[in-house]
């Protein structure tokens, strides 16, 4: 399966665009000449740095692909936008349409750390996929922590009601 990606030009994190495909303005463009861009760009990448972004990323996806929620979810799964959060902020629950089990979503689109509210549903009960020190979950609104573009995962259960 793997991760679907999309590539728009400008992504998460990056401070200079790949590219000037999707969605610039000309202003924009004008700004960002191509022989500024990395899709153009002669210089190598540092495939054999110390990096341990590709480890980490296998990491996980190994924990995720190990949950009740993996072994059940489908392209059909529902996805519903949560409110709250922020202008920077993208949340959602992908839950399976078979049964109880889902995922909540946080992400932080943003260059600054936030504290943000997140309204989920009163019967999501929430199991950690990743060690937590992030969420605080009261009622029905979750209390997230995230640095600059991160983002975090929880495995939630919901009541069959």
């Amino acid at each position: 399966m793997g991760w679907p990606y999309i590539h728009a030009g400008m992504e998460l994190g990056e401070t200079i665009p790949v590219n000037t495909g999707l969605g610039f303005t000309d202003d924009e463009r004008l700004a960002f000449p191509p022989e500024r861009l990395p899709l153009f760009s002669d210089v190598t990448l540092p495939w054999d740095s110390t990096s341990t972004l590709d480890r980490r990323i296998a990491d996980f996806e190994r924990r995720l692909r190990a949950t009740d929620w993996f072994k059940r979810s489908s392209d059909d799964d529902d996805v519903i936008q949560l409110s709250g959060g922020g202008q920077s902020i993208v949340s959602y629950i992908r839950r399976c349409r078979s049964d109880r089990y889902g995922i909540i979503v946080v992400g932080n689109l943003g260059a600054e750390s936030v504290l943000t509210t997140i309204a989920v549903p009163h019967d999501a009960g929430l199991r950690f996929i990743e060690p937590n020190d992030v969420i605080v979950k009261r009622s029905d609104l979750l209390s997230v922590t995230l640095g600059p573009w991160e983002s975090v995962v929880v495995h939630a259960l919901f009541d069959e009601s």
